[in-house]
């Protein structure tokens, strides 16, 4: 089985929740190849996302004309695909705009002219339109401005460099949500921000309802009133939570610690146990729940703080009423 596809380390961070989205059942990973990707996905609600490098897109600026790879270097007249509101060609040295694929690659993904995207590299988020038409056989390129606002300066002296970035570029695209037209960073950014809050927004109702089936497990009413066993049954069933939630800071995702630090399993082996004709008392079972309550990083990133345990209403105050009287 292939390696699940992990983020850049740093856009990581910026990502959040979306992380979580790589494994949807409902998410589409692309395995058509493009020169310069490492990674495509199609999000549930249709976000395009990919991982590629970054090259470089002069087009509408002054300085295609030093450009060999672009139109005018080649005789050319250097015009973007995708227009302004008046019609004109988006200025790459004064745009943020991102480069999609000829050949029907935007029809095929629901992207139209002009719509938003979220660019991140190492630390920098940018916020860019749909700009251009590139090689059909490429994904990863970006004007001299959306370079530049990545702290990647392509622009020294009046002349240009053409090199961009290897490799690390994420970009988000939000299908249909543009209208036609090249738009200014300002409106890039006052558009897609909240576009990528409800993406975030989205992620993380997932990893809540991941998180919620593990809030339960039955055990044998050997396992509870065994102290070993049931330190080993916990310390397993939180392993399988850490396992599959994002890490605290400065752990190394240890179940067994979850439990060492949680409130009301010393309740656990008090649980009433059935009294039907017949029972076999020590497979009786009984259902165990815990309740988690997060914490979350410096980069807003949430993670299993502590565990409560507890019993169902009922049982809970059988139990406690058990635990009190073995006192005395």
């Amino acid at each position: 089985m292939a390696n699940p596809y992990k983020p850049p380390a740093l856009v990581a961070d910026a990502l959040g929740p979306i992380q979580s989205l790589f494994t949807h059942p409902k998410t589409q990973v692309i395995g058509d190849k493009f020169i310069g990707a490492k990674f495509i996905c199609r999000f549930p609600d249709g976000q395009l996302y990919f991982d590629s490098g970054l090259e470089v897109d002069t087009d509408g600026s002054i300085f295609a004309a030093q450009d060999r790879t672009g139109a005018k270097g080649r005789g050319g007249d250097s015009p973007t695909s995708i227009k302004d509101a008046n019609g004109g060609n988006l200025d790459a040295a004064q745009v943020n705009y991102f480069v999609l694929p000829r050949g029907g690659f935007d029809a095929k993904y629901n992207i139209k002219d002009g719509d938003f995207g979220v660019v991140l590299f190492e630390s920098k988020k940018v916020y860019a339109c749909y700009g251009d038409r590139g090689p059909n056989n490429k994904l990863g390129e970006g004007s001299l401005s959306l370079h530049s606002d990545l702290g990647h300066e392509r622009v020294a002296g009046g002349r240009f460099t053409n090199n961009g970035i290897d490799s690390g570029v994420v970009t988000i695209v939000f299908p249909r949500s543009g209208n036609g037209h090249g738009r200014s960073n300002g409106e890039s950014a006052v558009n897609g921000k909240p576009l990528l809050e409800n993406l975030k927004g989205t992620a993380f109702e997932y990893e809540m309802e991941l998180l919620s089936r593990f809030k339960s497990r039955t055990f044998s009413s050997r396992i509870l009133t065994n102290a070993d066993a049931l330190e080993t049954a916990l310390s397993n069933w939180m392993q399988e939570v850490v396992d599959h939630t994002p890490p605290a800071p400065g752990t190394e995702g240890d179940g067994e610690d979850l439990v060492n630090h949680s409130d009301g399993r010393e309740i656990l082996p008090y649980a009433p146990v059935s009294m039907a004709s017949g029972k076999n008392l020590d497979g009786a079972l009984q259902t165990v729940y815990a309740d988690f309550k997060l914490g979350w990083t410096t980069a807003g990133r949430w993670y299993v703080q502590k565990v409560v345990f507890h019993l169902g209403p009922r049982e809970q105050v059988e139990a406690e009423r058990a635990r009190i009287r073995a006192q005395y």
